[in-house]
Formats: structure tokens, sequence, C-alpha cells
């Protein structure tokens, strides 16, 4: 329901991209060890997994987000709003 309700229709129902997405999140939710705060220079394994898991909650958006551009039909989902208002690919990743 949350990703419904950020994102877009396309990735709601794409059981394989949320499996991926969730997948990302809890990596990068489990990388806040405290020497990753306390230390963020120090490279860890739990920044590596940090990185990594940006990255790719970042382009599985992203490729939503391009996809959505393409689309000849703009509908009310969030990401086709702020494309509506003309904002950047960086922002709308942002803000999904």
């Amino acid at each position: 329901m949350t990703v419904r309700m950020a994102t877009c229709e396309e990735l709601s129902n794409d059981r394989k991209a949320i499996d991926n997405l969730t997948r990302s999140y809890w990596t990068l939710e489990k990388s806040a060890t405290p020497v990753a705060l306390l230390l963020p220079w120090f490279p860890s394994s739990a920044k590596k997994a940090q990185e990594k898991s940006t990255i790719a909650l970042y382009t599985l958006i992203n490729d939503f987000v391009q996809l959505r551009r393409k689309s000849p039909v703009p509908s009310t989902d969030p990401i086709d709003i702020l494309i509506g208002q003309g904002n950047s690919d960086e922002t709308i990743v942002g803000v999904s």
C-alpha cells in the first residue's frame, strides 16, 4: 500500500520489483550500525552494504520513473504528478 501511494501502479503491481525494493530497504536499515554512524569514513562491511543498497533502491525507482516518462497516458500516480510539475528524476526518486 505504501509503494502504491508513493510511486506508481506499475511498481506496486510488480511482485519481483517489490521484493527487490524490500530487500534493499532492509539491507539499508540494517547497515545503520554504531560503527557506520560514528565512523562514516571507515570502510566497514555495513558501509559497503549501505552503498550497494542505496544504489539498488535508486536504480529500481529511477527505472520506473523513466517508464512513466515514456508513457503516453499520464495518470494520477504520484510519479506522474511530479513529472507533470517538471521535477527532475533525482527529485522524484528522492520523494518516492
